[in-house]
């Protein structure tokens, strides 16, 4: 679970289970948590390390603005935060109903959802764009 650093042993614990970290930093008396990686902030370890330790990170629900595009996407447009035109599909037929009716050059197609930032396709034609909704609508 955590990366090889010359001359710093990594510690034995399992950096996934929030209590483990705890009783590392408590015993090591590490002042500061950083939680870096998209699916434990979207698993909300921010929230189950409860205050135990200085935690950097959002919670759970702060977490869901990365962990969810629908979830962004319409909180920006609630709250008039400046964002591109969206519309968001389960059904593969009313996806490319919506592609093909597109009048802008460019359409750009997003999984919902954590993707290690390849959740993403930038299509130049509505042919690509068909081809992604496909791909992350598993058709």
């Amino acid at each position: 679970m955590f990366p090889e650093v010359p001359n710093l042993p990594a510690p034995d614990i399992d950096a996934a289970v929030a209590d483990d970290v705890v009783k590392f930093c408590q015993r090591e008396n590490v002042s500061l948590i950083v939680v870096g990686p998209e699916g434990p902030l979207a698993d909300g370890f921010v929230d189950q390390i409860g205050g135990r330790v200085p935690v950097f990170g959002p919670t759970k629900e702060g977490a869901m603005l990365e962990a969810s595009k629908i979830f962004s996407k319409t909180f920006m447009r609630d709250f008039g935060l400046p964002t591109a035109r969206f519309a968001q599909f389960d059904d593969i037929r009313n996806a490319k109903a919506f592609i093909e009716k597109c009048d802008w050059k460019g359409i750009v197609v997003k999984a919902d959802g954590l993707a290690a930032g390849k959740g993403v396709v930038v299509a130049e034609d509505k042919e690509t764009a068909v081809e992604a909704a496909e791909q992350m609508l598993a058709v």
